[in-house]
């Protein structure tokens, strides 16, 4: 069985899952509508196994591709994929959606959405969810919906984190309001915490109000890094805070917790609904600054707990299907059982 991805653009964890992917002797193959991802710039070793789609005549390259590979099912990334209708040429290709939980708070978008799916996955062969949530949601659409998270490799063997007197709170991700940052931000401008560190890593129209709040001797700042240098990042932190508007998934919690990380989130993030406990591997908080402000207290009064945490939640990590290798076993019995 031959099964092809399309995916809108690369991102290190898409490569993790690949590359377990690789390991399982999956044939599959891997296209990208487009190498670059805002605020971010990751780079890429070459590899056999995908190709980005030319700049200069996408839809030409796109069908091209399709012919020559000759999947047998084609894995979309998403419902809005630019080129997407292009498929209807190919009605012996079986589609697989692969989707993030979507935000319902509005309720008119709501309804229009919900009539938009019916319509947009009546064709799916099956869906692959991210995350429990995404799961209950897409049932509605379809009966075959398998969960299967955005997942990372665990290499990380006799892991000892690097600890000090002092907690560590770290934010890793886009610079922008919908992550919350605004919200943080004026948190941590305005209160005086004690015993407690701040560090920002990422990138966004919010990179200046940052920066400048890293004049302070608390709080520091750094641009867009790459997977070696964050994951040196995550090892000297003991707290991520992700406290988004909305987040369909947020794999930054996945990381963390791969990294014996606590973690300080809201019901707005996905990966946070799914794997954090409040007060047992981390703080589930409300959407306003009291409740971010005695979450950020609580873990600086408390750091033997949150350690513990950590590594509760490094546990977690390891036996989830957000580790690469047991996503990959359950990619292969999902696609077996697609037959």
């Amino acid at each position: 069985m031959k099964i092809l991805f399309y995916i809108n653009s690369p991102s290190s964890y898409q490569f993790d899952f690949f590359e377990s992917l690789k390991k399982k002797k999956i044939n599959f193959h891997v296209i990208f509508y487009t190498k670059e991802i805002r605020n971010f710039k990751w780079k890429f070793k070459t590899n056999k196994w995908s190709t980005y789609l030319n700049k200069k005549n996408k839809k030409k390259h796109f069908l091209k591709l399709i012919k020559n590979i000759e999947p047998n099912i084609i894995v979309l990334g998403g419902y809005n994929l630019k080129l997407n209708y292009l498929l209807n040429k190919f009605t012996d290709i079986k589609k697989v959606y692969w989707l993030e939980r979507v935000n319902e708070s509005n309720l008119i978008k709501k309804f229009i959405r919900r009539k938009f799916l019916l319509n947009k996955l009546k064709d799916a062969f099956a869906i692959l969810a991210i995350g429990k949530e995404a799961k209950k949601y897409y049932s509605k659409f379809n009966k075959k919906v398998f969960n299967l998270p955005y997942s990372i490799l665990p290499n990380l063997k006799n892991y000892k984190k690097k600890e000090s007197q002092t907690v560590n709170f770290l934010f890793v991700g886009q610079f922008i309001k919908r992550k919350g940052l605004n919200r943080l931000i004026n948190v941590i401008d305005n209160n005086s915490f004690n015993n407690a560190r701040f560090t920002f890593v990422g990138d966004g129209p919010l990179k200046a109000k940052i920066r400048g709040m890293a004049t302070k001797k608390n709080i520091n700042y750094f641009n867009f890094l790459n997977k070696s240098k964050l994951n040196k990042i995550y090892k000297v932190n003991d707290v991520l805070i992700l406290i988004s508007n909305f987040d369909g998934w947020g794999v930054v919690v996945i990381e963390a917790m791969r990294q014996k990380m606590t973690v300080i989130s809201n019901k707005s993030v996905g990966a946070s609904l799914d794997f954090i406990k409040n007060k047992h591997n981390g703080i589930m908080v409300d959407n306003y600054d009291q409740s971010i402000i005695e979450a950020i207290n609580y873990c600086s009064d408390n750091i033997k707990k949150i350690r513990k945490w950590g590594t509760i939640n490094r546990n977690i990590y390891q036996k989830s299907l957000c580790n690469s290798i047991n996503a990959s076993n359950k990619f292969k019995k999902i696609i077996t059982s697609l037959k």
